[in-house]
């Protein structure tokens, strides 16, 4: 491993005793980090232990580079790019209840990217550096009958459908409201005015904010997609990854809510393959997406947080780390679950 500041490089080489072991460490993990029974008793003992092994392995050999340090950019190899580095606590305490956990999001801020050459040719602008956003969220709510939903489409991606996500519609509300409230240009598409977006809508703003349902297909993931109303029968409509490759997406901020857009498949050299790399490579300049699915009403809680940071003149990584540990202030919403799956991609 490297780690590489302005003034120096590291190099580190850890024997991590083999690919499977280390694979089996990272899947146990995401499953405690996913579990709603994580902060009780044994569970939560077992979790401390997990993340404090990881960061012990990942980490700790670091600690010296990262003296003084406040910002931390992650390029992840293989399975390490399934999992939110700032879940690592940095010592063990098996009575701490999850408020209480040394998670290390409260000592730096992260951000990912896929490799290293790609995150330095990035255009670094930043929204702070706008003076007015032009922003357009879009939250289909998929609140209408099973009985519309298409035949046509995959039985896993009816099931999305059919599940509605009712605190969407007041979550892009309410951050709409936010920004108009600042000066800013907010476009709404609620419901069925939420329509899968044509090839060159989305080239004018500086965010897009998507809180819907997300699908990745294993077997062919440039068929993974976004799920939108459909206006025309009621129904609903994918927007497909091979599709975004396709379309002009210059945004300085693209979120993903509501879905798990960062989980994908697993590809030696080139990452993971999901929505995520379609957006950036249609020239998204940063993403905030999730690496499994979470309830749409604490993301609902959560994108509060995170815009009125970003309302404050924040930078997108420092209202990331202000909205999880906003999240870590409740007993409910301060589980890994909850607040660890969102993370941020791009210069």
């Amino acid at each position: 491993a490297f780690a590489v500041t302005k003034d120096e490089v590291k190099f580190i080489r850890q024997d991590i005793e083999n690919e499977f072991l280390l694979e089996s460490r990272v899947k146990e993990f995401r499953e405690l980090l996913t579990s709603r029974s994580v902060a009780r008793g044994s569970q939560r003992v077992l979790f401390a232990e997990k993340s404090f092994e990881l960061y012990r392995l990942l980490i700790e050999q670091f600690t010296q580079i990262l003296d003084g340090k406040k910002h931390v950019i992650i390029i992840p190899d293989d399975v390490l790019h399934l999992m939110p580095f700032e879940a690592l606590v940095s010592s063990f305490d098996a009575q701490a209840s999850m408020q209480d956990q040394p998670f290390i999001i409260r000592d730096y801020t992260f951000r990912y990217h896929y490799n290293s050459s790609l995150f330095l040719q990035k255009d670094r602008s930043r929204l702070r550096d706008v003076e007015s956003w032009r922003m357009k969220a879009m939250a289909p709510v998929f609140d209408f009958s099973e009985s519309v939903i298409s035949e046509v489409v995959e039985e896993s991606v009816r099931d999305l459908a059919a599940n509605p996500l009712p605190y969407t519609e007041r979550e892009v509300i309410n951050i709409g409201n936010m920004l108009q409230q600042n000066g800013h240009d907010v476009t709404l598409a609620i419901r069925s005015d939420a329509a899968k977006p044509a090839a060159s809508a989305l080239k004018d703003y500086d965010i897009l904010h998507f809180a819907t349902h997300g699908f990745f297909n294993p077997e062919e993931p440039s068929f993974s997609g976004l799920l939108f109303a459909d206006a025309s029968d009621g129904g609903h409509s994918m927007l497909y990854a091979n599709e975004i490759y396709s379309m002009n997406i210059p945004a300085s901020l693209v979120v993903l809510s509501g879905c798990d857009s960062g989980f994908g498949r697993v590809s030696t050299g080139e990452g993971v393959i999901s929505l995520n790399r379609a957006f950036m490579y249609a020239g998204a300049r940063q993403l905030l997406y999730s690496l499994w699915q979470i309830g749409d009403q604490q993301t609902e809680i959560f994108m509060g947080f995170f815009y009125e940071h970003l309302l404050n003149g924040q930078t997108e990584y420092e209202a990331l780390q202000y909205a999880k540990t906003q999240m870590l202030q409740s007993p409910v919403s301060s589980l890994p679950l909850y607040w660890s799956a969102f993370l941020l991609m791009g210069s």
